[in-house]
C-alpha cells in the first residue's frame, strides 16, 4: 500500500471515530435536534458570547453509513479508494443535500458539500449560527 493509501485510511478511521463518538449509537432522525453549546473557559476565565455580527466558518459533520462494516474492513486490512469509501460509507447524497439546503435557508453563504459528503461547510454570522442550531 502506498503512502497516500495509508494516510487516507488513517484519516478516514480518525474521522469515523470522531463522528461515531459524536453521533453515538442512535439511529438517524428525520428532524433537527436542539443543541445546547457553551463557551469553553481558558485558564479558568469565561470567554463569554461573541458579537452577533462575528463571522464564523461552520462545518457540519454528517454520520457515516455502515460504520461497523467499515471498522471490520479496517481491522481486516481492506484498502479502498476514496471513491469506493464514499460509495460504501459516506452519508447519502440526499442527507448532505438536506443539510446544504437547511444552511442556505438560514442565510449561510458559500455552502459546500465536501466531495466525500462527510462535511457540509459554510459561513455565517454568530447570530445566524445561533438561530440555525438553537444555541
Amino acid at each position: 500500500m502506498n503512502r497516500y493509501g495509508r494516510s487516507f485510511i488513517a484519516v478516514t478511521a480518525a474521522v469515523a471515530v470522531v463522528l461515531l463518538t459524536i453521533a453515538g449509537a442512535s439511529s438517524a432522525g428525520t428532524s433537527w435536534s436542539t443543541t445546547a453549546t457553551h463557551g469553553l473557559s481558558l485558564q479558568g476565565a469565561q470567554l463569554g458570547a461573541v458579537k452577533a455580527s462575528t463571522p464564523l466558518r461552520i462545518e457540519v459533520a454528517l454520520k457515516m453509513q455502515h460504520s461497523s462494516a467499515m471498522f471490520n474492513g479496517l481491522r481486516a486490512g481492506t484498502v479502498l479508494t476514496p471513491s469506493q469509501f464514499t460509495a460504501k460509507y459516506s452519508p447519502s447524497a440526499s442527507s448532505a443535500s438536506k443539510v446544504e439546503s437547511y444552511l442556505k435557508s438560514q442565510g449561510f453563504k458559500s455552502v459546500q458539500v465536501q466531495p466525500n459528503r462527510l462535511f457540509v461547510t459554510g459561513t455565517a454570522t454568530a447570530a445566524q449560527a445561533e438561530r440555525a442550531f438553537n444555541t
